[in-house]
């Protein structure tokens, strides 16, 4: 979910509001700017962080949190370990100044439910990370 700040400030900021969020809120909306591919993203991220040096991570990271989870997924909130299951409960929205995060740069935000799973045996019996992206969007478990 994040790299750039506190996990632990972030995971809790993620519970105390149900949402969770990602970087390079500079860029603006998503969709509303026509930014449909990876690489639409990560430019609009080389022109708005000069010099910043994942801006192809946050392109692919950005696409999957927009374009590819679906309400409903099941993703496993990570930083160096396995730290909560989250469901996706809604659509991709960007969050004004005073709804982000401490850091004020997490605008892209998803709301989110916690799953009552372990995040290891989650993480595990799905096969791990999956094209080296910060989360995986999964099939909701079977009833």
């Amino acid at each position: 979910m994040l790299s750039n700040t506190d996990f632990g400030a972030a995971l809790a900021w993620s519970r105390e509001h149900n949402r969770i969020a990602l970087g390079w809120g500079g860029i603006g909306h998503v969709r509303a700017q026509g930014l449909d591919s990876p690489d639409a993203i990560a430019n609009a991220i080389r022109r708005t962080y000069p010099g910043l040096p994942n801006a192809h991570n946050g392109g692919r990271a950005l696409y999957d949190f927009v374009y590819t989870l679906r309400e409903g997924d099941l993703v496993v909130l990570r930083s160096k370990k396995n730290e909560a299951v989250v469901r996706i409960a809604g659509d991709y929205r960007l969050a004004h100044a005073g709804e982000s995060m401490h850091s004020g740069n997490y605008h892209h935000q998803r709301p989110v439910t916690f799953e009552n799973l372990d995040p290891n045996a989650f993480w595990s019996a799905h096969g791990g990370l999956a094209r080296g992206d910060p989360f995986i969007p999964l099939l909701p478990l079977a009833t």
